[in-house]
């Protein structure tokens, strides 16, 4: 529950006063949505050990550097299409 709460504040970007959501509640999904950002650290650790487990050396710059790419490009064009 606390999950869904963090996410629907995350998406509508309005502060615990204006929902009416007690501090209580607010806490557990500040902390909700840590582990949330925590998980998706993890996928980013394990996609890079996979990339070193099946790629050969010569290979592994140019696939570390397409998923830099990829993250630049999220993380640039993510907020531009929710705006």
């Amino acid at each position: 529950w606390c999950l869904v709460l963090a996410l629907l504040q995350l998406l509508l970007i309005t502060p615990p006063s204006r929902t009416g959501a007690a501090p209580e509640t607010y806490h557990a999904c500040l902390v909700a949505s840590r582990v949330l950002g925590g998980m998706s650290d993890g996928v980013l650790v394990l996609l890079f050990a996979s990339l070193t487990d099946v790629a050969d050396g010569a290979a592994l710059p140019v696939l570390f550097g397409r998923v830099g790419l990829v993250f630049g490009c999220a993380f640039t064009l993510g907020p531009l299409t929710a705006a």
